[in-house]
């Protein structure tokens, strides 16, 4: 089976996320709209604890 990720996209140019997230599509993982720039700083942080917590599974 297959796994399939998520992008989380955020920023202020709406023209630019949709490119963004056709080209996520093209790589078969899911775009997810996180809003504006303001949000990628917590999105760093989620990542962070992400790949932490993979190395404790």
């Amino acid at each position: 089976m297959k796994e399939i990720g998520t992008a989380f996209i955020a920023g202020n140019n709406e023209q630019t996320q949709e490119k963004v997230s056709r080209i996520v599509k093209s790589l078969g993982w899911d775009p997810y709209d996180a809003g504006k720039i303001e949000s990628s700083r917590a999105l760093e942080y989620m990542g962070q604890l992400h790949i932490r917590a993979r190395n404790f599974l």
